[in-house]
């Protein structure tokens, strides 16, 4: 299938280190023509922003205190104003192929009701047993349509895509909004919350592969968790319309288990058990965040710069 529209790509960039080569690498080695390409940098200093222009980024300079997981990709949407297109990746993404970004963008053409298209996620090499679970459970082999009607079959997870490797369809994605413009995590969950109550659809694209994962340690796990705790308390709209997520959270428990002990990584099982703890207590006081100390909200978060904002400031 060829193209014909513009097609623009962004990645928020800070400090990525020795893989950034790697990712730029895979960019530069795709069959899919990007009409623009843009690094927005939050004040990097360990060389991002200099291999970003090596590779013919556009560059935007940010402070670390100005970056937002919504209001910064929503920069880059009005800065890319020109583009039909609009595919946003993170600094650790990996392309699988040459065709991963094509195939990504190919789904707008089936129907103008799909307003974002995220990709399938395969592990680094480097990951360990819970970070290739969890791409397994995540990512399947078949793609999928996700919208309005399909709210039981899917329950919380209709909501779910992923802005490590995901695109969205520019002009009617802003018209309905864009993203948040202060939310502390989870913009991509939230923006396609909007997406499928605003009786449009979200793409799963099995064929648009990238490696992306994190070997998370417990520690990473609870703060990850009390940020998705945070963003749910503070849009409770989306658990309103399409409940919680405990039992999805109870599926994949089991599911992490039952992988573990299939693969034979048994002595796996006490850090997952550790794991899934640290999620689930770091989810609730997420939740009730505002009755905790500020200073204890910051040690539990991953987003110091979203609660070091004056407005999010308290004693």
């Amino acid at each position: 299938m060829t193209i014909n529209k513009k097609v623009g790509l962004c990645i928020p960039t800070y400090n990525a280190g020795k893989l950034f080569k790697e990712v730029l690498d895979s960019i530069r080695k795709q069959s899919l023509s990007l009409h623009r390409k843009l690094a927005i940098d939050s004040s990097s200093t360990d060389g991002t922003a200099e291999h970003s222009l090596q590779h013919n980024f556009e560059l935007v300079t940010i402070s670390t205190v100005e970056f937002n997981h919504g209001a910064t990709r929503n920069l880059a949407m009005t800065i890319l104003d020109d583009c039909d297109y609009i595919i946003f990746m993170t600094q650790d993404v990996i392309l699988h192929n040459e065709s991963s970004l094509h195939n990504l963008i190919s789904p707008f053409g089936q129907n103008q009701d799909i307003l974002c298209v995220y990709g399938r996620q395969i592990p680094h090499q480097n990951a360990n047993p819970l970070a290739r679970h969890h791409r397994a459970f995540n990512y399947g082999g078949e793609d999928q349509v996700k919208q309005k009607e399909k709210i039981k079959d899917f329950g919380y997870k209709i909501t779910f895509c992923s802005n490590a490797f995901a695109a969205y369809a520019a002009k009617p994605f802003l018209e309905m909004g864009g993203f948040s413009n202060n939310i502390i995590f989870g913009e991509d969950s939230e923006a396609g919350a909007r997406i499928i109550v605003g009786g449009k659809a979200i793409y799963y694209a099995s064929s648009a592969v990238a490696r992306h994962s994190h070997n998370y340690s417990f520690v990473d796990e609870f703060k990850r968790y009390f940020d998705i705790g945070v963003m749910n308390a503070t849009n409770s709209w989306i658990l309103e319309a399409f409940n919680t997520p405990n039992k999805e959270g109870l599926r994949f428990a089991r599911s992490e288990i039952n992988y573990l002990i299939k693969k034979g990584y048994v002595f796996w099982l006490p850090i997952s058990l550790l794991n899934l703890a640290a999620k689930y207590i770091g989810y609730k006081l997420g939740t009730f965040h505002k009755q905790l100390p500020h200073a204890l909200v910051r040690g539990f978060t991953l987003s110091k710069s979203y609660w070091d904002k004056p407005e999010m400031r308290k004693t």
